[in-house]
């Protein structure tokens, strides 16, 4: 619709146009009741009928009213009139950055400070959960007040379907339905692929801005559309372009605005905000490693550790060795970096055996100097006292005691300071918050075949491929060879280490070699990298370094837990471990479940226990060199033919949904207990066995039954032994019933009648006659 000046939408009177846009159409007008110009914005005749558009429209309505800031444009008024939705919003004097920089760059200076204000609107933005979505030169307006912030229509992405044709250059298909707004040369790389969206695309796009306003050229822009993505994708932008009076602190800022990857990017707009005003000739403080490689995956990871150390001064990242604890650490501290003015700093304790050298370490790696006759500790506190700096205390699990001490008295004496633990366990301290990292996603259902294309969106799997690209870079993920990496990627529990080791032997092995190897991984999952530390090159010396840091009860019991298949009860663990020691065996299992080796998860009214499968094969290894593995397996033996012997009275109960779930959690258990017994001990494995029959039976597991009482009856048992047998043949006759199998069934009841007559067992004979009469019936 075309407005004519004079025109009245309600109390404003159309004085002029303004311009038109995709969505809407621009005018300026008179609040006639408050005599004062604004601006109208009216939805486009055409989209008035498409609800997704006007839902689009009232978003921004909605959004620009909860943003009352001094560089965001404000929303004065919203209604509609014959049809047409409208927002009234203040009139802006001035031209918008694009047809400012159409004349030329703008001084450094003066990019700076509107690049300042622009960042510390879009920080208020995502303080109140608004990503823009559409951050370029056209969206700000240069006024005489300073910058001012428009346009939040497309605050997320959202489905498009029959909108009136979209200017090509600000619309993009992704791979599925779902279309991507914005303007193109300003999108971040993971809005071109269609990934999930957050502040980090405002980030780069506001980095593409800065740039520009210092260049006066596009970042990325290039002759057509399919060039300009590509451009994004695979190239940086032409970074000699920079005036010379550029800081080395805005190239760094730059750069990292812009990185591809949206985890190394800046975690807020706040951070960046105050680089802006106060530039260095140097980058921000830090002395953080350079990455060798790109940081795979975890998202989730670092949005939810970043939330937590928002509220808390002190984050304990714990978790076993391998699992990735040091790297997310520093991914975290990449992206803090510019939200800590006074450094972000790492102290690795590794290599530091005394703890009388803690205090020394950490003030070395601010390069805090030692002063004469003045403890080092006082230097570096005083030093701290007035600063806003991050600490990453890495390794702490050998020092937890002097680690815990110095970190206390920081952030006692620091209130600007927060600190990022990594250790096995926690430094005990008030307002810790610990934070416990998982292995690395991978679908829940872990043997099934899932589609290949699903498979991308886990961790693990996406970890694999791209360390294995780094040694073979045409190596792809296939139909042929995705079962084979997901198989991988399980058996090694998703543990970061395991799968990158597993990766490198890409190039002299196929997946499937790979996984056929696997039943040695220790022997496999190793490398002779000269730049990883020693516990870095193999996962046997990441859970040495682990194991060395146990003390002797704590070693005695983790090994003898490695007995356990599928997980444990706490009653299991006393009546099969020793702690050998004063400590009951409880207490000894709470420390392991600290030092992050035992995993826990409630089950019915209490906990189970369990070591992932590839700490479980490291403790039975340890078992076996300790000389105690046959003692161990035979308490484990005569502990689950119990608890089989105990569930068997209670099956035909009011207790049997219960039972059945218990012996259900505790099936790994008794598989192992049986394969064992029938080696060592095979009257208790038989006497299990016939426990287990009726429980085996009621789930349906008749082939399972009918393997294990098959075994058991062909083992030699002693003569007063052989009433069981005889149970044995006799369930192994109701199975057989059960599965249609008439003439074996016959065979097993008469042998088990026979000699329970000769032992004058007279409800044993009951029993097979009244299977026999079953069978008789076929």
């Amino acid at each position: 619709m075309n407005l004519e000046s004079g025109t009245k939408f309600g109390p404003y009177e159309i004085l002029s146009s303004i311009g038109a846009g995709g969505m809407a159409e621009v005018y300026k007008a008179l609040d006639t009741r408050l005599n004062r110009t604004v601006a109208i914005k009216v939805l486009h005749e055409q989209l008035w009928s498409d609800p997704q558009a006007k839902e689009r429209f009232e978003r921004e309505a909605r959004t620009v009213a909860a943003l009352n800031h001094s560089h965001i444009c404000t929303l004065y008024d919203i209604g509609e009139q014959d049809g047409a939705r409208y927002l009234v919003m203040e009139y802006l004097e001035g031209e918008t950055l694009a047809e400012r920089l159409r004349k030329d760059a703008l001084p450094v200076n003066e990019a700076l400070r509107i690049a300042s204000d622009i960042a510390d609107a879009l920080e208020k933005a995502h303080q109140q959960g608004v990503v823009h979505g559409d951050l370029k030169p056209g969206n700000i307006m240069l006024t005489r007040f300073g910058p001012k912030l428009l346009d939040f229509s497309l605050t997320k992405p959202v489905q498009t379907s029959g909108v009136a044709a979209p200017d090509p250059m600000t619309t993009v298909s992704a791979e599925s339905d779902r279309r991507i707004l914005g303007t193109v040369e300003y999108l971040a790389p993971e809005s071109l692929e269609g990934g999930d969206l957050d502040q980090s695309i405002d980030i780069w796009s506001f980095g593409c801005v800065l740039y520009e306003m210092l260049t006066g050229k596009s970042a990325f822009g290039q002759r057509t559309l399919s060039e300009t993505i590509v451009h994004i994708l695979k190239h940086d932008p032409d970074w000699e372009l920079l005036p010379a009076s550029t800081p080395l602190s805005i190239h760094a800022l730059l750069r990292v605005c812009l990185a591809k990857d949206r985890n190394s990017r800046p975690n807020r707009m706040l951070g960046i905000a105050r680089a802006l005003e106060q530039p260095s000739v140097s980058g921000p403080k830090h002395n953080l490693p350079q990455r060798l490689n790109a940081f795979v995956g975890r998202e989730q990871e670092l949005s939810d550790m970043t939330s937590a150390l928002a509220k808390h001064r002190l984050l304990t990242l714990t978790g076993p060795g391998g699992v990735g604890k040091t790297r997310l650490a520093l991914e975290a501290a990449q992206k803090l970096l510019y939200d800590f003015p006074d450094g972000v700093w790492l102290v690795e304790f590794a290599t530091v055996v005394e703890p009388q050298f803690v205090n020394q370490v950490v003030a070395a790696a601010m390069a805090v100097h030692e002063q004469p006759a003045r403890p080092i500790s006082e230097t570096l506190f005083e030093y701290l006292e007035n600063k806003s700096t991050l600490i990453i205390l890495d390794n702490c699990e050998h020092l937890v005691e002097s680690v815990a001490a110095i970190a206390e008295e920081i952030l006692s004496r620091s209130r600007g300071t927060k600190i990022i633990a990594t250790s096995r366990g926690s430094l005990s301290l008030p307002g810790e918050r610990l934070w416990r990292v998982p292995s690395l996603s991978m679908p829940t259902h872990r043997f099934e075949d899932v589609p290949i294309q699903e498979l991308h969106n886990y961790d693990a799997i996406r970890l694999f491929v791209h360390r294995a690209r780094s040694v073979a870079p045409e190596f792809v993920l296939t139909p042929s060879n995705s079962s084979a990496i997901l198989e991988i990627c399980n058996r090694v529990d998703g543990i970061p280490l395991a799968i990158e080791l597993a990766a490198a032997r890409i190039k002299v092995l196929s997946p499937r070699q790979i996984c056929e190897r696997l039943s040695d991984r220790f022997l496999l999952l190793r490398t002779q990298s000269g730049t990883k530390e020693p516990r870095h090159q193999s996962l046997q010396a990441a859970l040495d370094w682990s194991h060395d840091l146990l003390s002797g009860q704590e070693k005695q019991l983790f090994r003898q837990l490695g007995v356990f298949a599928g997980g444990w009860t706490l009653e299991a663990a006393e009546a099969i471990c020793t702690s050998g020691g004063d400590l009951p065996v409880f207490e000894v299992l709470s420390f392991l479940t600290d030092k992050c080796l035992v995993q826990t998860k409630p089950f019915q009214d209490g906990m189970r226990f369990e070591l992932t499968e590839t700490i479980r094969e490291y403790a039975c290894e340890k078992l076996k060199r300790a000389g105690e593995l046959a003692a161990v397996s035979n308490r484990h033996l005569m502990h689950f033919a119990h608890v089989a012997v105990q569930a068997e009275l209670k099956l035909q109960g009011s207790e049997q949904q219960a039972v059945l779930e218990e012996l259900a959690a505790e099936d790994d258990n008794f598989r192992a207990a049986l394969t064992w017994g029938l080696q060592i001990n095979p009257e208790v494995a038989l006497e299990a066995a016939n426990a287990l029959s009726d429980y085996w039976r009621i789930r349906g597991r008749l082939v399972e039954a009918e393997g294990w009482l098959e075994r058991a009856v062909k083992q030699e048992v002693s003569e007063q032994d052989q009433i069981m047998r005889a149970r044995a043949l006799c369930a192994l006759g109701l199975i057989a019933i059960a599965q249609g199998k008439p003439s074996p069934a016959t065979q097993f009841l008469e042998e088990a009648l026979e000699k329970f007559r000769e032992r004058n067992d007279e409800f044993g004979v009951a029993r097979c006659l009244g299977n026999l009469a079953l069978v008789a019936l076929y």
